[in-house]
């Protein structure tokens, strides 16, 4: 459901024509996605979602999809933040990999 909360606000709003890009790297520790786009970039109220994970009245992002995202990976003890580039937007989720089940 993350994943496709992000991916569906890259294409709503990454550029004229949209152009979405999905990186997924799996390493020893976890799994690394990169979703970025090529539209305008993100607006100042929805990065703070992402950073700080708080909502206020008067301080807070235009729909539920960013907050849910947030809202699952953190739960999963993962990261979740955007990363500067002149143009678009890149969110980044870490997950880590998880445990070995040791029953057998």
């Amino acid at each position: 459901m993350a994943l496709f909360e992000l991916i569906d606000n890259a294409a709503k709003h990454g550029g004229d024509p949209a152009s979405v890009t999905v990186d997924v790297s799996v390493l020893d520790h976890g799994v690394t996605c990169r979703i970025r786009d090529s539209g305008p970039g993100l607006p100042e109220t929805e990065r703070d979602v992402l950073e700080t994970g708080a909502e206020t009245p008067l301080a807070h992002g235009q729909g539920l999809g960013l907050w849910l995202s947030y809202w699952i990976i953190t739960t999963l003890e993962g990261e979740i933040g955007v990363i500067e580039s002149d143009h678009g937007t890149t969110i980044e989720i870490q997950l880590p990999r998880p445990a070995a089940d040791t029953e057998q």
